[in-house]
């Protein structure tokens, strides 16, 4: 990440299948603000979860929390 050279989804809105996509966010992640995720869901039509409190989310904690409405986004 240091070099610049990372993929950023943000600069391929056009090439996503927002049906594919469940995006978890915390409002207060202190390394990407939630108002550039909000406009990237609003831009792509994916879905968005966005929690009040939860920092920079653990993906681990995510599903563990949150598997019910996963499994059901992949079965949908």
């Amino acid at each position: 990440m240091y070099g610049g050279k990372f993929y950023n989804p943000a600069h391929h809105v056009s090439e996503i299948d927002a049906a594919k996509v469940l995006m978890f966010h915390a409002q207060d992640d202190p390394h990407v603000p939630y108002q550039s995720v909000v406009k990237f869901a609003r831009e792509t039509g994916v879905k968005l979860k966005l929690l009040k409190r939860g920092g920079h989310l653990s993906t681990d904690i995510v599903v563990r929390k949150y598997w019910r409405g996963i499994e059901r986004f992949f079965k949908g």
